[in-house]
C-alpha cells in the first residue's frame, strides 16, 4: 500500500532576525519625520537632507515582503520503466513503470520532465531508470538513463484473493451505488473503465467538480460514436462515505447530467475506499469536513489491466475520450455488455 508523503514537522515560532533592524529603521523614520515637521519648510537643516534617504529606505524596508524559498522539500524515489509515449514537444513523457516501493504500484502515467534535454537520446520503447521527485503539490522526474530491457506488467483490476488470509479480491469487494443497489467491481469485468475519486462537498472548482465535469463532457462524446462498442463505464468513488449517501450521490450525478447506463457513483466503508484508492497511488487526509487529497483518473482496459493513470486535475476530457477508445480497441466483442445498474 502506498505511503503518504511524510508531513513536515511544524516549526515553533521563532523571532524574526530582521525585527531589530526594522525597529531601528522605524526609529530613523520617526526621528526624520519630527525634524521635518519642526522646522520651516523653506529652510530645512542639513541633517534633514542627510536623513531623507534613510527615511525613504526605511519605508521600502517595511513594505518589502521577506523572500520566499523558491523550492519546496521533495522526497526522492528511484524507479524503472518503459517509455510508452514521447511527445515531440512538451515537458511530459508517458512511462509504464515498475512498482516504486513505498510510494505506488506498477502503472502507466504521464510524468513531468523539467530538463527536456534528458529526452533527446531516448525513444518510445526504451527501458530507463530515473529519479522521481515528489512534493506536497507537484512532481517531476530527472536523471533519466537507458537500462537493459525488462518486462513490465500493468496492475490488474481483479487481483487474486490472498491465500494466507482469505481476503476478498478487489473484484469481490461490495459497494453501494447511487441507486442504493449492491455492486461489485467484478460486475464490470469485460468493460473499459474510467475511475476517479471525489467527494460531493469539495469546494474547489478545479478539483472534484472538474474531475466530474470531465466525465460529464466525455460521456456524450463516447455515446455518440456509433463505431465504438458499448461495453464502457465510468465509476466515481466517494471518499466521504459518511456524508455522500446514495441519495446525495444520485442528486450530485443528476447535476452533472449523468447516465446510469454508463456512469455509476459508488460508496462503501471508509476502509474499503481508502484501500482501493491507495492501490492507485491516491492519498487523502481528513481535515474536519474537508479532505485534502491528490488526484487520480484511472483508465482500465477490457482485459482488466490499468492502461493509464492521470495524477492531475484540470480539463482531461479529450484525453479521457482518446484513452477510452484505446481501451475499447482491445475488445473482441463489439456487442454491448450491460451495466449492472441501469434503472432506478
Amino acid at each position: 500500500m502506498p505511503q503518504r508523503l511524510p508531513l513536515a514537522a511544524t516549526p515553533l515560532a521563532q523571532p524574526n532576525p530582521d525585527s531589530r533592524r526594522h525597529g531601528e529603521w522605524d526609529w530613523v523614520a520617526r526621528t526624520a519625520t519630527r525634524l521635518l515637521t519642526s522646522v520651516p519648510i523653506k529652510q530645512p537643516p542639513k541633517i534633514v537632507w542627510l536623513l531623507l534617504p534613510f527615511l525613504l529606505a526605511a519605508a521600502c524596508q517595511r513594505n518589502t515582503p521577506s523572500p520566499v524559498s523558491p523550492t519546496a522539500p521533495s522526497v526522492e524515489y528511484s524507479a524503472r520503466g518503459v517509455i510508452r509515449e514521447l511527445p515531440a514537444a512538451g515537458p511530459r513523457v508517458v512511462i509504464e513503470h515498475d512498482e516504486i516501493p513505498g510510494y505506488m504500484p506498477k502503472m502507466t502515467m504521464p510524468l513531468e520532465v523539467r530538463d527536456t534535454n534528458e529526452l533527446s537520446h531516448l525513444r518510445a520503447g526504451d527501458t530507463i531508470t530515473f529519479q522521481l521527485a515528489v512534493t506536497a503539490d507537484t512532481h517531476w522526474i530527472h536523471t533519466l538513463r537507458k537500462a537493459d530491457p525488462t518486462a513490465t506488467s500493468s496492475l490488474a483490476l481483479a487481483s487474486p484473493a490472498s491465500p494466507a488470509t482469505g481476503a476478498p479480491s478487489r473484484a469481490e469487494l461490495r459497494f453501494t451505488n447511487e441507486l442504493g443497489q449492491a455492486v461489485t467491481l467484478g460486475q464490470f469485468r469485460g468493460q473499459a473503465l474510467a475511475i476517479t475519486f471525489i467527494f460531493t462537498r469539495c469546494p474547489i472548482p478545479d478539483y472534484c467538480p472538474r474531475l466530474s465535469q470531465n466525465f460529464s463532457e466525455a460521456l456524450p462524446k463516447l455515446a455518440a460514436d456509433r463505431t465504438l462498442p458499448t461495453n464502457w463505464h465510468f465509476l466515481s468513488f466517494t471518499i466521504d462515505p459518511e456524508f455522500d449517501t446514495p441519495t446525495v450521490l444520485r442528486a450530485y450525478g443528476q447535476r452533472h447530467h449523468y447516465d446510469p447506463a454508463h456512469w455509476t457513483f459508488l460508496t462503501g466503508t471508509r476502509e474499503q475506499i481508502t484501500d482501493l484508492a491507495a492501490s492507485f497511488g491516491f492519498t487523502l487526509q481528513r481535515n474536519g469536513a474537508q479532505i485534502d487529497h491528490n488526484f487520480r483518473t484511472i483508465i482500465v482496459d477490457v482485459t482488466g489491466a490499468v492502461q493509464m493513470i492521470y495524477p492531475v486535475s484540470g480539463n482531461l476530457t479529450d484525453a479521457l475520450v482518446t484513452e477510452m477508445r484505446k481501451a475499447l480497441s482491445l475488445s473482441s466483442n463489439t456487442h454491448s455488455t450491460p451495466a449492472p445498474t441501469t434503472t432506478p
